[in-house]
């Protein structure tokens, strides 16, 4: 999704120039509303799972993705608390720069929750645990 939609100065993993037809399209907010729709789905893939704990899983993805968004806004309070260990990790060795280089847009927030409300759905009524065969 970020290879084809982001721009490459936003990608901690991609070195290529590429044009983006998926930004020109659906603007800058496609990843926003797909990280938490498909991460729900994964995460209740992996386990067994039930209403409860599907609200527990978006919440939870909502959460995350609500604190990635707002960390862009706020990035010289969060910044001095990130462990310089993270520079080591993989993934997280650009999180201070995806603070520091992020730009912070409610219309983000609202694709985030987008996502998170359609991934609840989708796994609500895609879930075959309580149906006959």
């Amino acid at each position: 999704m970020y290879i084809i939609h982001r721009l490459p100065e936003k990608l901690c993993f991609v070195s290529f120039e590429y044009n983006s037809i998926l930004s020109n399209i659906c603007g800058n907010y496609l990843a926003d509303f797909i990280h938490p729709f498909s991460f729900i789905l994964l995460t209740c893939a992996f386990i067994k799972y039930n209403c409860n704990s599907a609200i527990l899983i978006a919440f939870g993805w909502l959460f995350f993705d609500i604190l990635l968004e707002i960390g862009q806004k706020y990035s010289d309070i969060i910044n001095p608390f990130i462990p310089e260990c993270f520079e080591m990790i993989p993934f997280l060795n650009n999180l201070t720069g995806y603070f520091e280089h992020g730009t912070f847009d409610p219309f983000d927030l609202i694709a985030i929750i987008s996502g998170a409300i359609i991934g609840f759905f989708t796994v609500l009524f895609t879930n075959n645990t309580n149906k006959e065969t």
